[in-house]
């Protein structure tokens, strides 16, 4: 993607993930159908084009991939890119964000500690993605059923809480604790698990450890800006923040 259409790509992606509420649910369903058909309408002649000069990139080999002699159509690749675009964006933002919060607040000196044994990173990354789930799981009911206990209507909202099964004391010892030291972090649900587990995962880590480990080397001390409120800053879902107010020192 070109490097200028950055922040046309972010906005798209931020529209499409945004949580639902009872409040908003039509007008943000209605806003995210906008900008999902304004992300196919860009992706579609970036991925015609490509079909007539193919490089060395994901779109292009997409379009060199076949199967028993079969291809896939310009509209299963612009589907394929806007979920990779969008879904990557996403999480991995979040992921970045919540581990600063997990360092400076969960558990104060964290920060101090990664820049002492950068080898302790991989593992303070897994701890955040047990600790602080990045993204909520909403799906739509397409049948009556009580298959989960109370009876639920057909196109009824139910989200997948992930957190529960991540702070399970059965599985994770003093689970509500942030501790980079845990051993068999690595085993929350946070990918999924099996079929569903989630195919960006080991991008997601390496986007985040170069991130982070970019970012420690370069900042000696960081600490929460006295601008930081936590009501504000939350995203609706709760789950992580739509900014971080930090002070940096590189000395």
């Amino acid at each position: 993607m070109p490097t200028t259409d950055r922040k046309k790509i972010k906005a798209w992606s931020d529209i499409l993930f945004m949580p639902y509420s009872k409040e908003k649910f039509n007008d943000l369903d209605a806003e995210k159908g906008i900008a999902l058909n304004e992300f196919k309408a860009y992706l579609l002649p970036i991925v015609q084009g490509k079909r007539y000069h193919l490089t060395d990139d994901i779109i292009s080999d997409l379009i060199r991939a076949e199967y028993e002699d079969e291809r896939l159509t310009d509209e299963e690749i612009v589907t394929f890119s806007l979920g990779l675009l969008a879904a990557g964006n996403e999480t991995t933002t979040n992921l970045i964000i919540n581990s600063f919060y997990c360092f400076l607040v969960d558990s104060p000196g964290t920060y101090i500690e990664l820049r002492e044994e950068p080898k302790l990173i991989s593992k303070a990354i897994e701890e955040v993605l047990r600790y602080r789930f990045p993204v909520t799981l909403a799906r739509r009911i397409t049948e009556d059923t009580n298959i989960f206990g109370p009876f639920m209507k057909k196109d009824q909202m139910i989200v997948a809480w992930v957190s529960a099964a991540n702070l399970d004391e059965k599985k994770f010892s003093q689970a509500s604790k942030f501790n980079i030291h845990r051993i068999g972090n690595e085993k929350h649900l946070t990918f999924g698990k099996g079929a569903h587990f989630c195919l960006g995962a080991p991008l997601a880590r390496l986007e985040a450890e170069i991130a982070l480990r970019t970012f420690i080397n370069a900042f000696e001390k960081i600490e929460l800006s006295s601008l930081f409120n936590l009501e504000k800053c939350l995203l609706e879902n709760e789950q992580t923040l739509n900014y971080l107010p930090i002070l940096l020192n590189n000395r």
